[in-house]
């Protein structure tokens, strides 16, 4: 109850916009799985240990609020085009991801374009610092 009045108290239109949004967003997310696994589905969950249970949480709250958190704390304090830069690297860390812990393939075209989003992510950050 304190932590929901601090949070009332001290939010903007952004928080807001942005907890209506991952809510409404989940909302078909959390729908869809015993619409598509139908009776399969409880026996699926029966098998999740206390483990899986916690590592799922822990990526969902890092994953949204953290990084929601962090996002906007950094909009509050300045400039976000080196920040929003940043997401274009997301594809990149997962396919290099599955490229070290998976053993996936990269193509030739999958690496120019990774060297193309390095390019340009380091000349909006140096752009950014000139300005």
């Amino acid at each position: 109850m304190f932590s929901c009045r601090y949070v009332c108290r001290s939010c903007d239109g952004n928080w807001l916009a942005t907890g209506w949004h991952m809510l409404l967003g989940g909302l078909p997310q959390a729908a869809l799985p015993p619409a598509k696994e139908g009776s399969e589905l409880g026996p699926q969950l029966q098998q999740l240990t206390a483990l899986d249970i916690a590592l799922l949480l822990y990526v969902s709250l890092l994953g949204s609020a953290a990084s929601y958190g962090v996002f906007f704390y950094n909009a509050s304090k300045g400039n976000l085009t080196p920040l929003s830069s940043l997401t274009f690297l997301k594809p990149m860390f997962a396919a290099g991801s599955g490229f070290l812990f998976l053993g996936e393939g990269l193509t030739p075209l999958q690496l120019g374009g990774a060297t193309v989003t390095l390019g340009a992510v380091a000349m909006l950050n140096a752009g950014q610092k000139d300005a």
